[in-house]
């Protein structure tokens, strides 16, 4: 284009933007001089004879977690007051992406992206033939994942001079390019502001990202770019 430009230093700046009382049985005695010699008095009833106090009705509890992200798993074991092959457990509104296993109560999963939403009304129960008894209601959200992004901060100091020598006067504005590697800066951001001399890049996925910058001129000269400058986006 007839002329180059002065390439732009730059250097970076990172903005990295869950009994009972005792039972006493008195036998009954006949007044003195009745019944004499008639047998022995009564006597109480056989300890054995007495109804024992009534078996406790089975329990359960726990407190399942409401919400799970996409792609991590979601797992909650409610704890019940009876175990072994009589109990069974039992779930009403489960989710498809979820598996419930009855003989420990047991559900988990791990949802996909087409399983975001809110799935109300589960109840997990339990039994032991004779008794039964039931969590409140509960639901679990499913949300997505969400993206983390980062940002870098750039700045340089603008070209004063053509590569010649003589003084810059027709400066237009900046290229800023950037990339995942420093052979190849695939995304660009024009400029048109001469006396600008900072941009912060954001949305960067997490890793090493490399910038540089170089300078316009109104002709439409381009300097060679600046040198590349690199930072980790966590």
């Amino acid at each position: 284009m007839g002329r180059l430009l002065t390439a732009a230093s730059m250097y970076l700046l990172l903005l990295v933007v869950s009994g009972c009382g005792a039972v006493v049985v008195d036998a009954a005695h006949d007044p003195p001089g009745e019944n004499a010699g008639s047998g022995s008095p009564s006597s109480p009833g056989s300890p054995g004879s007495q109804p024992g106090p009534p078996a406790a009705a089975i329990a359960i509890s726990g407190q399942p977690a409401t919400t799970v992200t996409v792609g991590s798993t979601y797992t909650f074991t409610p704890s019940a007051t009876e175990s072994g092959p009589g109990v069974v457990f039992s779930i009403t509104h489960s989710p498809a992406w979820l598996t419930f296993a009855a003989g420990t109560g047991k559900l988990s999963g791990i949802p996909a992206q087409s399983d975001v939403g809110t799935y109300p009304g589960i109840v997990i129960s339990v039994t032991d033939g004779a008794s039964s008894a039931s969590l409140p209601a509960f639901s679990v959200a499913v949300q997505p994942v969400v993206a983390v992004t980062g940002t870098a901060s750039l700045a340089w100091d603008a070209p004063v001079a053509n590569v010649d020598g003589s003084v810059l006067t027709d400066l237009s504005g900046y290229t800023v390019a950037y990339g995942t590697s420093p052979n190849a800066l695939t995304q660009t951001v024009t400029l048109n502001d001469a006396h600008r001399t900072s941009y912060t890049v954001t949305g960067l996925q997490p890793g090493t990202w490399y910038f540089a910058v170089r300078a316009l001129a109104l002709d439409g000269a381009q300097s060679a770019y600046s040198d590349i400058a690199s930072t980790a986006i966590k």
